[in-house]
This record gives structure tokens, sequence and C-alpha cells, in this order.
């Protein structure tokens, strides 16, 4: 979903985890209603996978991040205290948060399929985005603070692919505000 500009990618490797503005982080996940978390999972673990030389599937850890989101949050945890010589930081809280309503914003949609509580559990899918958007805006705060890059300067342009992304993700705002609105009117 974005591209980093050349010099922020000469080796993959040496790029200890996946950096990019604040800005652009918000703007992306919160425009593609947080299908921009797939990308974002994938490319951490997939620097990570590079780098420590390791066997984990990054595709498979990007598309069901749930399951994977404590270990790649310890994972901070540990480059984090290491990087500024602490041991007092632990991140995985964060992952319990992301977990713990990824969780009930799945099933508060499957209650919405099936018409079971309309329209408060549409709405709480709709509530979960702004706080998933804040922990993961938090862990990307930190991963590029790990990185020495805090606001992100080496990944803060938009690219073609991400303005397609967002494209696409304004389409589903106005399908979701559209669902929504309908959902309180029935």
């Amino acid at each position: 979903m974005t591209e980093e500009r050349p010099e922020a990618s000469t080796n993959a490797i040496q790029q200890r985890f996946y950096v990019v503005s604040p800005t652009k982080f918000v703007t992306l996940f919160v425009g593609t209603l947080g299908v921009y978390s797939i990308y974002w999972f994938y490319k951490h673990w997939d620097l990570y996978r590079l780098r420590s030389g390791g066997t984990q599937w990054p595709v498979m850890r990007g598309l069901f991040p749930i399951f994977f989101a404590h270990a790649l949050f310890s994972i901070f945890s540990r480059e984090y205290n290491e990087k500024f010589n602490t041991t007092r930081y632990n991140f995985t809280h964060y992952a319990t948060i992301f977990v713990g309503v990824s969780v009930c914003s799945y099933f508060f949609n499957q209650l919405s399929v099936n018409e079971i509580g309309r329209p408060f559990s549409d709405l709480f899918s709709f509530v979960a985005l702004p706080i998933i958007t804040w922990v993961l805006y938090h862990m990307q705060l930190v991963v590029n603070g790990i990185c020495g890059d805090l606001q992100g300067d080496s990944n803060n342009q938009f690219s073609f692919l991400n303005y397609s992304c967002l494209l696409l993700g304004g389409l589903g705002w106005v399908i979701v505000v559209f669902g929504l609105i309908e959902s309180f009117q029935a």
C-alpha cells in the first residue's frame, strides 16, 4: 500500500521495522477503514524476518494479526528497551487491547449481519476503528523511535498506490455511513 523513497529502502535487511510518518499512518489507516493494518503488520513482520533470518510467513501474519500481535509487540518492547538501555517498557498490553477490540468488533459485525441488536451492533464496529487506530498509532511511534526516525520523515510522502487505496477507502466510507444512517432509520 505504500512505497518508501529509495534512500529509505536501500537495504531492507538494515531497516529494523516499517517506518511511516504519524500523519501518513493515520490517514491511510482511517482512510482505508483499517484495511491498511494488513500491510502494516505484513511489512513489520517481513522486515523483521529479513533482519533476523527467521522463517516467519509475513503474509499470514499480516492477514491474521490477532494471532501474532502479542509476539510482534513483544519484539517491539525488546528492541525499544535495548535501544534506550532500559527494561521498563512492555508494549504487549497494546496487543491485548488490539486483539480484544478486534474480536469484539468481529463479534458485533456478525450480530449485525444476522440482524441481531441493530443498529447498535452496527455502531460498535464503527466505534472500534478509532480504538484500534490509537493502539497501532502508538506502536508506530515506538517503532519510529526504535528506528531513529520519530517523525517518519523517511516515509512521509504519499504514492500513487496510497492515493488509490484512499480512493477505494473513501468509497467504503460512503457505504458505511449510508449503512449506518439506514440502520438507524429502520
